[in-house]
């Protein structure tokens, strides 16, 4: 008689590993909400990408209009395999979407080049987009639009609020160079709208708007970042707790690329040296992110043994169960929590 015993192998060591598809440098990354393991990316060649087991493995996805360049994804809250794709067009082509994967693509008919989609979880056919030419919003998946507020105003950026998707934060500019960039908020789906104190001037904060990114664990908690061009020296964060009504600088949050947030709270920043957390709602950082130098506060694993780590400029960051993207390269993070 023949005995077979078999052992369990340990989980992976913390640390990254590069998980790059094939195909240039990664221009945004996307996860889908309702399947943790159903990642998209787009490279900079115009080629696409998906992952169905979080990162490990990628294939091409095709189908897409030619000469077209996808800049970022926004995944179905419910629906993995269907996909809207924000793209630099300003014709037709400016928002796609798919509904196997990205194995094939369509037009929605949208003709204005789109800053930011957002999906609300609850809702997932109500899509809002800012464009150029101000807040539109589609109540049947991007079958039509209409014109919901600030017309023929820059909307630079927009976010909704996972635990009530009431609640709008957007960023509207002027018409012209030196007008300045007001955050506003709204918390009845975008009907009415009142300016926040967050305002970026020239000669202050000019740094295009901020992004946002909402706290899924605190109510009407909101995070402010601005990511600026060439490489300048970014302001510190600003945190909301009152759905925007106000604001208050983080000043130990500064030179941040990029923000993502977990749905325990817990933060997660992009910076010039790597990734750094924080468990306080932005208070403090591990590393520490004031005055940073990659010398002194590079992850832990940052060039253990000679192996690739992202521990250099980090551009954007997405956050998965696993995943997290930078610009130029994927990596997998097996010290997630």
């Amino acid at each position: 008689m023949l005995w077979v015993s078999f052992r369990a192998l340990p989980p992976p060591e913390p640390g990254w590993i590069q998980a790059t598809p094939f195909g240039s440098s990664i221009l945004s990354v996307a996860q889908a909400p309702s399947s943790p393991g159903v990642l998209y990316a787009a490279a900079a060649t115009g080629n696409l990408f998906g992952s169905d087991d979080g990162g490990v493995t990628w294939s091409a996805r095709h189908g897409g209009p030619p000469y077209v360049l996808v800049t970022s994804f926004v995944v179905d809250p419910h629906a993995p395999a269907t996909v809207y794709a924000l793209t630099s067009a300003s014709t037709r082509s400016a928002l796609l979407r798919t509904r196997n994967g990205g194995r094939s693509w369509k037009s929605i008919g949208f003709e204005v080049f789109i800053y930011e989609l957002v999906v609300p979880a609850e809702h997932p056919d109500l899509l809002y987009a800012g464009t150029p030419q101000g807040l539109y919003r589609s109540a049947d998946a991007g079958k039509s639009w209409t014109v919901l507020a600030f017309p023929n105003s820059p909307l630079l950026s927009l976010a909704i609020d996972p635990l009530d998707d009431r609640g709008l934060l957007a960023t509207v500019g002027g018409h012209a160079a030196g007008d300045p960039t007001v955050v506003w908020r709204s918390s009845d789906r975008g009907e009415s709208w009142a300016p926040t104190p967050l305002v970026t001037t020239r000669g202050g904060l000019d740094l295009y708007g901020p992004h946002f990114v909402f706290d899924a664990s605190r109510r009407g908690t909101a995070y402010a970042f601005f990511s600026l061009p060439g490489g300048d020296t970014t302001p510190p964060i600003f945190r909301t707790r009152d759905g925007g009504a106000s604001w208050s600088p983080l000043p130990a949050a500064g030179g941040i690329r990029d923000l993502a947030a977990s749905p325990s709270g817990t933060l997660y920043a992009a910076t010039d040296f790597g990734v750094s957390r924080g468990d306080d709602a932005g208070a403090t950082w591990q590393p520490p992110l004031a005055n940073p130098s990659a010398a002194e506060a590079a992850p832990p694993d940052a060039g253990a043994g000679g192996e690739p780590t992202p521990a250099s400029s980090l551009a954007e960051i997405q956050l998965t169960e696993t995943f997290y993207g930078q610009h130029g390269a994927i990596w997998l993070d097996y010290s997630f929590e």
